[in-house]
């Protein structure tokens, strides 16, 4: 039943919790936000910044109330700093949802990464010979090798396969069409055509097929359709409406391998927000506090958490909720979303001396939007 599954469950948690205590990931970057703190921007090796890391550590442990307090004195010395030196923000600064040090998050790179894996097909941006380098936009299939390199079959007569001829430069746009429109995320690669050596064609046609199996007819026409790839230089990745948006290393998003969970995420995630709204408030009630709630939505998921986004009356707020659990399938991912819902439930209702000896879960407020 339902309450020897969660004595099962905790047993099971404190386990983990004991196992992984000596790996505990760091709280992160001084900028990031905890639950019940306002964003604090933390100026980067100023004193006060290195001693509120460690008071913010120093909080592990205590009551929820105890360091909502804790935070937000850390917060107010590092302002006062601030105004008693004059330190002006960065623009990474002020908005910290760009820092690639979000704990318990993917990479910017690896989002990236998984955005053109999971597309398949995408937008390609070309210079046009007829229009005298005009920008042109074309549909394209793709898949991409072992660097991250987008690998094209283009027709010879193409207008893109022209413009290409004559200026390589080009540009790809990707975004799945299970998460489009502005809250979507989606990214730019840019970079040069490229032919595709022989080898590296005899590796790749047998993939782009299963990918995209009209190719086989295409290449069945001896010298009509041939393989090209971008050299990728640049990536810009937008994580959604009002988030993340910024330029990403290349060598980062070659290294990076897409997320295990990326087709399965966005059903899980329209499942959450539309079977779970009772309990999605209930959560936001055990991990961020009350608050005049007027929507909570799960904005992405993956192998380390999900984002939830807490809408009230004056603000919208982001939060990554992590995961305890190894989580690399999506039947480990359902049961960790389970754990995670019953946890809420218990502690939102008076049963938080069950989770004692359990280690927090980690709540990371890395985005706010106040409205005047």
């Amino acid at each position: 039943d339902s309450s020897s599954w969660s004595r099962e469950a905790r047993r099971t948690t404190r386990k983990e919790s004991r196992e992984t205590k000596e790996e505990k990931a760091v709280w992160g970057p001084e900028n990031m936000a905890f639950v019940g703190c306002p964003i604090a921007v933390l100026g980067r090796g100023s004193s006060i910044a290195v001693s509120g890391k460690a008071q913010c550590e120093g909080l592990v442990g205590r009551s929820r109330a105890a360091r909502r307090c804790g935070l937000r004195m850390v917060a107010s010395q590092e302002q006062q700093h601030q105004q008693q030196v004059g330190e002006a923000p960065s623009m990474d600064e002020r908005q910290p949802f760009r820092s690639e040090q979000i704990p318990h998050r993917l990479s910017l790179g690896e989002r990236a990464r998984t955005v053109a894996h999971v597309c398949r097909t995408g937008t390609l941006c070309t210079a046009s010979v007829k229009h005298e380098g005009q920008p042109f936009g074309s549909h394209v299939d793709y898949i991409l090798n072992e660097q991250g390199q987008p690998v094209l079959l283009l027709a010879e007569s193409a207008t893109h396969t022209k413009n290409l001829r004559s200026n390589a430069k080009c540009s790809l746009y990707c975004q799945p069409l299970s998460n489009s429109g502005q809250g979507g995320g989606r990214c730019t690669l840019v970079g040069t055509l490229e032919a595709v050596s022989e080898e590296e064609i005899e590796e790749l046609r047998d993939t782009y097929i299963d990918t995209h199996p009209h190719a086989a007819q295409a290449l069945s026409v001896a010298d009509k359709f041939n393989f090209y790839k971008i050299g990728v230089k640049d990536i810009y990745f937008v994580g959604g409406f009002g988030v993340t948006a910024t330029w990403v290393d290349p060598a980062k998003f070659e290294s990076s391998e897409p997320d295990p969970l990326a087709f399965d995420a966005p059903e899980i995630v329209a499942s959450m927000n539309r079977d779970k709204r009772e309990e999605l408030a209930t959560l936001v009630k055990a991990f961020i506090g009350d608050v005049e709630l007027e929507q909570v939505s799960v904005m992405s998921l993956d192998r380390l958490g999900f984002d939830l986004r807490v809408r009230t009356s004056s603000e919208t707020k982001e939060y990554r909720i992590a995961f305890r659990e190894k989580v690399t399938t999506r039947f480990d991912v359902q049961s960790s979303l389970t754990k995670t819902l019953q946890e809420a439930w218990e502690r939102a209702n008076g049963f938080e001396d069950s989770w004692e000896g359990v280690e927090e879960r980690p709540v990371i407020m890395y985005y706010a939007n106040v409205r005047k």
